[in-house]
């Protein structure tokens, strides 16, 4: 079910995310069969969405500040001087409230996206470069989230990946447990509904198998997601061994699955959105046991 608020942010994304330029990577695969597979656990950004983040040349409009401004008019507080808009003092937030989290013993922590925009729009009152914020609005979630939601759409477009919807769907078919461990605010439960018109769930989307980085307080490549994520599939009468955790990023998505005992598969779809470990280690793929450059590949080494 999605509601009403959440349908007209995801619209926003749908409006305001382009598809960017898909370049296929030419890295080999690492391919076979895994057997006894039950569970299978998502990455989001990368993985099930592409992305235009790590694009070396990006068009203005995912420029921070014209994107801070934009965002900023399209919830009627149009900034009064541009030159005095400083995209460094979010970051300082961000980093600030990171490096509390790390004294209260979180060594890859996960902010609260939400509170840091209300530190930062305070700043920005403050220094006159936007009226303030009506106190009716102040207290109202949707107001924040709208501002958060224009500002990402904007910053960081993306699209779904070459096949997601019907992969999804056959491994729904074959009676697979799906899930998510993704490094995630608020707004990437948004992305589903925006651009494959469906929720979590209707997607066969497991909800107490989704476990994003913002509702736990840790990120990857820390282990904690991972952890509490073999505890609840050990709830379920699952092993680990049962379980494949499908990502783009071999620091972020293999070594810390693999390390909690989760079978992995790499997902090499573009060149942009695929990471792996440094030229000078001994194995670029790390623990990988799979590596495919589709959907299709994956589902194949799934077909037993």
């Amino acid at each position: 079910m999605i509601f009403e608020e959440d349908q007209q942010l995801a619209e926003i994304f749908a409006r305001l995310s382009q598809p960017g330029v898909f370049r296929p990577i030419s890295s080999p695969t690492r391919l076979g069969v895994l057997r006894e597979v039950k569970v299978v656990f998502f990455d989001v950004y990368g993985t099930l969405f592409l992305g235009t983040r790590h694009f070396s040349q990006s068009p203005r409009e995912h420029e921070p500040l014209v994107a801070l401004e934009r965002a900023l008019e399209a919830v009627g507080l149009p900034p009064s001087d541009l030159g005095k808009l400083d995209w460094s003092v979010f970051c300082g937030l961000v980093a600030d409230a990171q490096q509390k989290r790390r004294e209260e013993g979180v060594e890859y922590p996960e902010i609260d996206i939400v509170e840091v925009w209300k530190k930062y729009v305070g700043l920005l009152e403050e220094a006159d470069i936007i009226r303030r914020v009506p106190c009716s609005r102040q207290d109202q979630s949707h107001f924040w989230h709208r501002l958060v939601v224009e500002f990402e759409a904007r910053v960081n477009p993306v699209w779904p990946s070459p096949g997601v919807l019907d992969a999804l769907s056959r491994l729904r078919s074959k009676g697979l447990r799906l899930g998510i461990i993704s490094n995630a605010q608020f707004y990437v439960r948004l992305l589903f509904p925006a651009f494959l018109r469906s929720s979590l769930e209707e997607l066969g989307f497991s909800p107490e198998l989704l476990f994003f980085s913002y509702e736990h307080g840790c990120a990857k490549p820390g282990t904690g997601l991972y952890e509490r994520a073999r505890t609840k599939v050990a709830t379920l009468g699952f092993d680990p061994s049962e379980v494949l955790h499908v990502g783009n990023d071999v620091r972020h998505d293999m070594v810390p699955a693999h390390s909690v005992g989760f079978r992995t598969a790499l997902l090499a779809i573009d060149e942009h959105n695929v990471s792996f470990l440094p030229e000078d280690s001994p194995d670029p793929i790390g623990p990988a046991d799979l590596v495919v450059r589709s959907f299709d590949e994956l589902l194949r080494c799934l077909s037993a």
